[in-house]
C-alpha cells in the first residue's frame, strides 16, 4: 500500500500544491449524520500517483488554500453524490470535472450500483477488509487502523479509473458517461431550495389523492424544521406518525395525545402547525380525486416499453434500471415529461422509440 499520511497541520499546503499539478486525484470523504441533519465531513482522503493525504478536517488546520485546489481538480469519485453534497456544504464548492467509477462501471455492464470493494476485487485482484464502515469519525485521535481503512477507500480509484476510462473509449460509450458525471457534478443538484427538496421527498405508497398531498405538506414543514435546526428530519416526526395524524383526520391538539408515537414536547411546540396543516384534508371518505389512473392503452404502453427497455439493455450488456425504471415509464406514460430517459443518450437509445411507440 502507498504510504499515507493525516494531515492536520502546516503541511496541507503540500497537499494543496500537490492537487494543481496531478490530473486526475482520487477523493473519498468520512463523515458523522447520525445527530444532525447536515452531515459533518470529519475527514477528507485524497491519492495522487505516488501518495495519500489523510486531511482531518475536524482539526485547526486553514483549509482555504485546499478547497481552491479542490475546486480546480478533476477529481475520481466511486458514487460521488454524498461526497459532492457534503463538498457542497461543507465549503461552498464543487470539483472542476469528474469521474464516478460506480456510474463508469454500471455503464459498461457491471452490476447496478455495485459497490467500490466489489470493484477493486474484479478489477484490480485485492480484496479490502472494510473493517471501519460504521466507525465514529469524529472520535480523536484517529487510530492507525482507521486512516489505514480510510486510506484504502482511494488506494485503488486512480487504477479502476484508468481501466474503466479505457474500456469506455473501447465501446464508446465516454460520453455516456461524461453526459452523467455532469449532471452529477452541479451546484443545482445541491442547492437547498423548495424544488430540490420535494425532489428528496418520498410519499408512500398507501396514500393517495389528499392524502399524499397533506403528507407531502407535512414533509416540506418537517424538512425546514430539521434544516433549521440540524437534527434528522425523523427527530422532528416521524414518518408512522404524520400517517397515523392523516389517517385518523386529527383536529384538535386533545386528540395527538392519542397518538402514542408522538412525544410530548413535539406537541407542544408543533402541535399548532400539525393542525394547521391537517387543515388542508377533507373528513370525508373521498380521498381519492386526483389520482392519476393508467387507462388500459396506457397500460399496455408501459409493458411495451419495459419489454423494448430489456431488449435493449440485453443486447448493450448492461441493466434495465441504468435506462430507464418501471417508475420513471409510468410517471412518463400519465404525463410527467422530467424523466432521465428524456434526455440526453438516453434519449437516443429508448426515449426516442418511446415517443414513437405511444403516438
Amino acid at each position: 500500500m502507498i504510504s499515507s499520511e493525516l494531515i492536520d497541520t502546516g503541511t496541507i499546503d503540500i497537499v494543496s500544491d500537490a492537487l494543481f499539478n496531478q490530473n486526475p486525484v482520487a477523493i473519498d470523504t468520512e463523515f458523522m449524520r447520525e445527530k444532525t441533519y447536515f452531515a459533518k465531513l470529519c475527514l477528507v482522503q485524497i491519492a495522487t500517483i505516488d501518495s495519500i493525504f489523510c486531511i482531518d478536517t475536524l482539526s485547526k488546520v486553514n483549509l482555504e488554500k485546499f478547497w481552491k485546489s479542490l475546486s480546480s481538480s478533476y477529481c475520481v469519485f466511486h458514487s460521488a453524490r454524498q461526497d459532492l453534497e457534503i463538498l457542497f456544504h461543507t465549503a461552498n464548492i464543487l470539483p472542476k470535472k469528474i469521474f464516478d467509477t460506480q456510474i463508469a462501471a454500471s455503464i459498461l455492464g457491471y452490476p447496478h450500483q455495485i459497490s467500490y470493494k466489489l470493484l477493486v476485487e474484479k478489477l484490480c485482484g485485492k480484496k479490502l477488509k472494510k473493517a471501519y464502515t460504521r466507525a465514529n469519525w469524529e472520535k480523536r485521535p484517529l487510530t492507525n487502523e482507521m486512516i489505514e481503512y480510510a486510506a484504502e477507500d482511494v488506494q485503488f480509484l486512480l487504477e479502476i479509473h484508468s481501466k474503466l476510462y479505457k474500456k469506455l473509449q473501447e465501446q464508446d460509450r465516454l460520453k455516456w458517461a461524461e453526459e452523467d458525471f455532469e449532471k452529477l457534478n452541479s451546484k443545482s443538484l445541491y442547492a437547498l431550495n423548495k424544488e430540490t427538496m420535494s425532489k428528496k421527498l418520498k410519499t408512500p405508497n398507501s396514500m393517495h389523492g389528499q392524502e399524499k398531498r397533506t403528507f407531502k405538506l407535512f414533509s416540506e414543514w418537517r424538512e425546514l424544521e430539521a434544516m433549521k435546526k440540524n437534527l434528522p428530519r425523523k427527530w422532528i416526526i416521524k414518518d408512522k406518525t404524520i400517517i397515523e395524524i392523516i389517517k385518523k383526520r386529527i383536529r384538535k391538539k386533545s386528540e395527538l395525545n392519542d397518538i402514542k408515537s408522538i412525544p410530548k414536547n413535539v406537541i407542544e411546540e408543533h402541535g399548532t402547525q400539525i393542525l394547521k396543516i391537517m387543515e388542508n384534508i377533507s373528513d370525508t371518505q373521498k380521498i381519492d380525486s386526483g389520482i392519476m389512473r393508467a387507462n388500459e392503452k396506457q397500460k399496455r404502453d408501459v409493458s411495451e416499453a419495459q419489454n423494448k427497455v430489456k431488449i435493449i439493455s440485453k443486447n448493450l450488456g448492461i441493466e434495465p434500471e441504468l435506462i430507464a425504471t418501471k417508475k420513471e415509464i409510468n410517471n412518463f406514460i400519465l404525463g410527467e415529461e422530467n424523466v432521465r430517459f428524456m434526455h440526453g443518450w438516453r434519449y437516443e437509445i429508448f426515449g426516442r422509440r418511446l415517443l414513437e411507440l405511444i403516438n
